[in-house]
């Protein structure tokens, strides 16, 4: 008789394992070369911040008659799974360690990076699942999970060997997603004259979470942030064509190129500027910092034609004349004033007679040309030497000055302009020579540069290029000149008389239609405006256009008979005044981990401050001063908090961090600012940095940056007391 005994085996159940995991909990370790820790907390976040998930998986499986059941792991069905960490591909490996009857189960993203590990206990069953590194999840601003089936790995076996694999559903362990979240920011109060070093800095901190870009290849697709600019202005107009690109990135610190136009002169003459910079996220420092290649510049055009009245003086004078004076002062604003004064030759112009140029027959820079004193007519329709008109033999000379020189032809010119025009009437074929005066704002060195106008440089109402009247240049709209059949204007920018890294800009100039014979060259004007307009810094040596009927030829381009007899009767005179408007610059950013989790976006203040009274916001303001200019006289505050700091809240940036050791104050007021400058100069002694006090019920901070005593001293209106901490 033959008994058949069949076999029992295990099978899997139908019960349901879970477990919970936490990104919010991942901690990188010496050995782990993965992405960041996790951060508490998120929208949608579970509680806690655990990674280590057990139980036991006996509970998947029925034994049968062949008892006891041991437990394996494989990586059966795993990468079916497409799990991936940072981009990367999770792949698997078991081990066996007999001498804990253990199985190990490692999923890895690249080398040395460990994402999570998987350990059953083959007698028992008991199970551990070990969250070591982030796992990609959905894109979103919440934090979701992402479940991880690793029933097709689990197997069990019977005593006699047969085995069975659990059901794939059968321990499902969710991992709850981490997310990124910024926890400090503040807005940026900075000097326009700060740009474009050092700009101004802010503080930015963030915090990526365990979704981290660590050791990757950044991009404009992969980066931490992304920027943009939200509603903007410059003084009261928008700006427009704003655009932020990423530029470039590291684990440090992340760069974005930024660009945008702006009104820069009176907003309906519409003339446009564009402003370019960057923008640097300091990840290790937790800042930001702003910078524009270039000031925030806005520009107005005084006019004579506009301007607030005409005084005649005699030379030296001071009581105003009324028939024909020697000087006349133009009033075009209360803080820009021009003296006009003339010379004509006497008699037939020849000899001792004749225009002179440094008190001889050649001119070269740095000379103005002379001749006998000349009274002027100044209107505001006209401008000329005795009389309405500036003929062959007459110097017509300008001054530019803040306040009234009155009569005084000796005073030193105090204002000064980047640009001008002139505007004449009945214009033909003229040429002229306009002798510019300059001065270099950064060492106060002194030139002249005479500047050739051909005719072929003045603008006439309607361009032509007709033999006979070859005026090609259109009259541009951002200067405001009206134009008639008649008339015509010649205009002077900047970069007709800088060359190279120059600077210069016009506190004078003289006007003659003739050089009467006396040596010498000038630059040739490119009478076109902008950067098309920029003149190339060749020169043409005064000439007589001989038989051409004392006239320069308009069909020859660059001709200039600078020895001829034009007339012309000037109708307004143009001076470019620059102006440092306030701008107000919004940057949205948003934190964006490395799967595709973000952070709300964050809004950033920037007020680059057109002069030097500074006004805080809402919210947290850093208040830059590292680029402020010293005040040489220390009379009064270099920069003044005009509303908005608040200590414990704001901060001031310079270039040394305020401490216990480097600050000091005096809580009682001191009588008046020069008391309170008189005992910060003797408190600054080189190991103090800062002092601080009380004028009036408003703080005063002064600076030593260099060891010598006060540097620069910043007023806070209101503010009465502040901690060095508040010194960043």
């Amino acid at each position: 008789m033959v008994i058949t005994v069949d076999d029992d085996t295990p099978i899997a159940s139908i019960n349901l394992l879970t477990g919970t995991v936490d990104e919010d909990g991942v901690h990188e370790g010496a050995a782990d070369s993965g992405p960041g820790d996790g951060i508490p907390g998120g929208t949608g976040d579970v509680a806690g911040e655990i990674v280590l998930a057990s139980g036991n998986v006996s509970a998947l499986f029925q034994s049968g008659a062949d008892e006891p059941l041991s437990y394996s792991l494989t990586t059966n069905g795993l990468t079916a799974l497409g799990l991936k960490s940072g981009g990367v591909t999770v792949t698997y490996a078991t081990t066996y360690d007999a001498g804990s009857n253990t199985w190990l189960l490692t999923a890895s993203a690249g080398a040395g990076n460990s994402v999570f590990t998987f350990s059953v206990q083959a007698a028992t069953g008991a199970y551990a699942f070990m969250l070591l590194d982030q796992l990609d999840h959905a894109a979103g601003q919440n934090e979701n999970d992402l479940n991880i089936a690793l029933g097709t790995a689990i197997n069990a076996t019977d005593y006699d060997g047969d085995s069975v694999t659990a059901a794939a559903n059968g321990l499902l362990i969710t991992v709850d997603d981490d997310s990124p979240v910024v926890t400090a920011k503040s807005n940026v109060v900075y000097a326009n004259s700060s740009n474009p070093t050092p700009g101004g800095t802010g503080v930015f901190a963030y915090d990526i979470g365990a979704d981290d870009r660590l050791g990757t290849v950044y991009s404009s697709a992969n980066s931490d942030l992304s920027v943009s600019m939200g509603d903007s202005t410059v003084g009261t107009t928008a700006i427009t064509n704003k655009v932020v690109t990423w530029a470039s990135e590291s684990d440090t610190s992340a760069v974005f190129n930024l660009s945008f136009t702006y009104v820069s002169n009176n907003p309906t003459l519409g003339a446009l500027t564009n402003a370019t910079g960057t923008m640097t996220f300091d990840k290790v420092a937790d800042t930001y910092t702003l910078s524009l290649a270039d000031d925030i510049d806005s520009f107005s055009i005084l006019k004579t034609s506009a301007a607030q009245g005409f005084t005649g003086y005699n030379i030296g004078g001071t009581t105003p004349i009324n028939q024909q004076p020697p000087v006349s002062v133009a009033k075009l604003a209360d803080d820009f004033f021009v003296q006009f004064s003339g010379f004509a030759e006497q008699g037939s112009g020849t000899g001792a007679n004749n225009i002179m140029a440094g008190g001889n027959n050649a001119f070269v820079p740095g000379e103005l040309f002379s001749a006998a004193t000349s009274w002027v007519s100044v209107s505001g329709t006209a401008a000329g030497v005795a009389g309405d008109t500036i003929q062959q033999g007459e110097v017509m000379d300008l001054d530019f000055f803040t306040a009234s020189p009155f009569g005084d032809t000796t005073a030193a010119p105090t204002a000064t302009s980047k640009g001008i025009y002139v505007k004449f009437d009945g214009i033909g074929s003229e040429d002229l020579i306009l002798v510019l005066k300059l001065i270099d704002p950064d060492d106060n060195s002194l030139i002249t540069r005479a500047i050739i106008v051909d005719s072929e440089d003045i603008i006439i109402k309607n361009a032509s290029t007709s033999p006979n009247n070859f005026h090609p240049i259109a009259n541009p709209a951002a200067y405001g000149i009206t134009l008639d059949q008649n008339d015509g204007a010649v205009i002077v920018e900047s970069n007709d008389y800088n060359f190279g890294n120059e600077n210069y800009l016009i506190q004078g100039l003289q006007v003659l239609v003739s050089t009467e014979g006396v040596t010498g060259s000038g630059y040739n004007l490119n009478g076109n405006v902008g950067v098309s307009g920029a003149s190339t810094g060749n020169t043409l040596t005064f000439s007589n256009e001989s038989g051409e009927g004392s006239k320069s030829n308009p069909v020859e381009a660059g001709e200039a008979g600078t020895w001829d007899g034009d007339v012309v009767k000037i109708t307004d005179l143009g001076f470019v005044t620059s102006s440092t408007p306030d701008a107000h610059l919004t940057f949205n950013v948003v934190v964006t981990d490395a799967d595709a989790d973000a952070t709300p976006a964050q809004t950033l203040d920037v007020t680059i401050e057109g002069d030097k009274t500074f006004t805080g916001g809402v919210g947290a303001d850093t208040f830059n001063f590292s680029g402020l200019d010293t005040d040489g006289s220390l009379t009064a505050a270099t920069a003044v908090i005009s509303a908005g700091f608040t200590s414990g809240v704001d901060t001031l940036n310079f270039p040394t961090a305020g401490t216990g050791a480097n600050y000091t104050e005096v809580a009682a007021p001191a009588a008046n600012v020069a008391a309170f400058i008189t005992a910060a100069d003797t408190a600054l002694n080189g190991t103090t940095n800062y002092y601080f006090g009380v004028v009036g019920g408003d703080g005063y901070l002064a600076y030593d940056g260099d060891g010598t005593g006060i540097t620069s001293i910043i007023k806070l209106v209101g503010v009465t007391d502040i901690a060095p901490t508040d010194i960043v």
